[in-house]
Protein backbone atom coordinates (compact mmCIF):
# COMPACT_ATOMS: atom_id res chain seq x y z
CA UNK A 1 0.00 0.00 0.00
CA UNK A 2 1.45 3.33 -1.05
CA UNK A 3 0.43 6.86 -0.12
CA UNK A 4 -0.72 8.74 -3.21
CA UNK A 5 -1.71 12.31 -2.41
CA UNK A 6 -4.05 12.13 0.56
CA UNK A 7 -5.24 8.56 -0.03
CA UNK A 8 -3.71 5.12 0.07
CA UNK A 9 -3.44 3.10 -3.10
CA UNK A 10 -3.88 -0.58 -2.34
CA UNK A 11 -1.37 -2.66 -4.27
CA UNK A 12 -2.62 -6.03 -3.03
CA UNK A 13 -3.85 -8.53 -5.59
CA UNK A 14 -7.46 -9.79 -5.34
CA UNK A 15 -6.20 -13.29 -4.54
CA UNK A 16 -4.16 -11.89 -1.61
CA UNK A 17 -7.26 -10.19 -0.21
CA UNK A 18 -9.29 -13.39 -0.68
CA UNK A 19 -6.64 -15.46 1.11
CA UNK A 20 -6.49 -13.01 4.02
CA UNK A 21 -10.31 -13.00 4.28
CA UNK A 22 -10.44 -16.81 4.21
CA UNK A 23 -7.79 -17.13 6.93
CA UNK A 24 -9.40 -14.47 9.11
CA UNK A 25 -12.86 -15.96 8.75
CA UNK A 26 -11.69 -19.50 9.54
CA UNK A 27 -9.74 -18.46 12.64
CA UNK A 28 -12.35 -16.02 13.91
CA UNK A 29 -15.10 -18.61 13.58
CA UNK A 30 -13.00 -20.98 15.68
CA UNK A 31 -12.73 -18.25 18.32
CA UNK A 32 -16.37 -17.07 18.47
CA UNK A 33 -18.40 -19.74 16.71
CA UNK A 34 -19.57 -20.17 13.13
CA UNK A 35 -22.60 -17.90 13.46
CA UNK A 36 -20.72 -14.93 14.95
CA UNK A 37 -18.17 -14.18 12.22
CA UNK A 38 -19.07 -13.42 8.62
CA UNK A 39 -17.71 -12.20 5.32
CA UNK A 40 -21.12 -12.16 3.62
CA UNK A 41 -21.00 -9.12 1.28
CA UNK A 42 -24.52 -8.05 2.26
CA UNK A 43 -23.59 -7.96 5.93
CA UNK A 44 -20.24 -6.27 5.25
CA UNK A 45 -21.98 -3.57 3.23
CA UNK A 46 -24.30 -2.73 6.13
CA UNK A 47 -21.22 -1.75 8.11
CA UNK A 48 -20.06 0.69 5.43
CA UNK A 49 -22.85 3.19 6.13
CA UNK A 50 -21.81 5.48 8.94
CA UNK A 51 -23.48 8.53 10.42
CA UNK A 52 -21.63 11.73 9.46
CA UNK A 53 -19.13 9.83 7.33
CA UNK A 54 -19.51 12.55 4.70
CA UNK A 55 -17.34 14.76 6.90
CA UNK A 56 -14.36 12.49 6.31
CA UNK A 57 -15.14 10.63 3.09
CA UNK A 58 -17.47 12.92 1.14
CA UNK A 59 -20.18 10.24 1.25
CA UNK A 60 -22.21 8.40 3.89
CA UNK A 61 -20.15 5.27 3.27
CA UNK A 62 -16.80 4.17 4.63
CA UNK A 63 -14.63 1.23 3.51
CA UNK A 64 -15.87 -2.35 3.62
CA UNK A 65 -14.46 -4.46 6.46
CA UNK A 66 -12.61 -7.70 5.78
CA UNK A 67 -14.78 -9.65 8.24
CA UNK A 68 -17.38 -8.72 10.86
CA UNK A 69 -17.19 -10.53 14.18
CA UNK A 70 -19.52 -10.36 17.19
CA UNK A 71 -17.80 -11.58 20.35
CA UNK A 72 -19.64 -12.11 23.62
CA UNK A 73 -16.83 -11.92 26.15
CA UNK A 74 -13.60 -10.10 26.87
CA UNK A 75 -11.77 -13.38 26.34
CA UNK A 76 -13.15 -13.59 22.80
CA UNK A 77 -12.17 -9.98 22.12
CA UNK A 78 -8.63 -10.73 23.32
CA UNK A 79 -8.48 -13.78 21.03
CA UNK A 80 -9.74 -11.70 18.07
CA UNK A 81 -6.96 -9.18 18.66
CA UNK A 82 -4.37 -11.99 18.84
CA UNK A 83 -5.68 -13.47 15.58
CA UNK A 84 -5.57 -10.12 13.78
CA UNK A 85 -2.03 -9.47 14.99
CA UNK A 86 -0.90 -12.95 13.95
CA UNK A 87 -2.39 -12.85 10.42
CA UNK A 88 -1.41 -9.24 9.79
CA UNK A 89 -4.66 -7.29 9.57
CA UNK A 90 -6.12 -4.45 11.58
CA UNK A 91 -9.12 -4.53 13.90
CA UNK A 92 -11.55 -1.84 14.90
CA UNK A 93 -14.34 -1.88 17.45
CA UNK A 94 -17.78 -0.37 16.96
CA UNK A 95 -20.69 -0.54 19.38
CA UNK A 96 -23.45 1.62 17.95
CA UNK A 97 -22.41 2.08 14.34
CA UNK A 98 -23.09 5.78 14.67
CA UNK A 99 -20.01 7.59 13.50
CA UNK A 100 -17.29 7.27 10.93
CA UNK A 101 -14.66 6.87 13.67
CA UNK A 102 -15.79 3.26 14.13
CA UNK A 103 -15.40 2.27 10.49
CA UNK A 104 -12.48 0.83 8.55
CA UNK A 105 -10.37 3.34 6.68
CA UNK A 106 -8.71 0.77 4.43
CA UNK A 107 -10.83 -1.59 2.28
CA UNK A 108 -10.73 -5.33 2.94
CA UNK A 109 -8.11 -5.10 5.67
CA UNK A 110 -9.94 -4.39 8.94
CA UNK A 111 -11.83 -6.87 11.10
CA UNK A 112 -14.87 -5.02 12.41
CA UNK A 113 -15.55 -6.03 16.01
CA UNK A 114 -19.17 -5.30 16.92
Amino acid sequence: MALVGDIYEDDRKPEEIAALRETALRELRQAVGERWATADPQILDTYTWQYIAELTSGTNYMERPLVVVLPNSTEQVAEIVRICNRIGCQYKAVSTGLGAWGAPTRPDFVVQID
